[in-house]
Order: structure tokens, then C-alpha cells, then sequence
């Protein structure tokens, strides 16, 4: 059970940097708005 949390934290900060990297990128192009 601790293995599958574990598993389930990670993918939400990968999930949460991602998201985060698509937002600053996206605000610095001006192309995206």
C-alpha cells in the first residue's frame, strides 16, 4: 500500500512540474496567447 502512494505522489509532482513548465513557457511566448 505505502509502494502505491508512493507511485501516486511521485506522478502528481511529475503531473504538477509539467503543468507548471507548460505555464512559464507558455506565459514567456507571446505566441500562446
Amino acid at each position: 500500500m505505502a509502494n502505491r502512494e508512493g507511485a501516486n505522489q511521485k506522478r502528481r509532482e511529475a503531473v504538477a512540474s509539467i503543468f507548471g513548465m507548460m505555464l512559464m513557457s507558455g506565459r514567456d511566448m507571446p505566441a500562446a496567447d
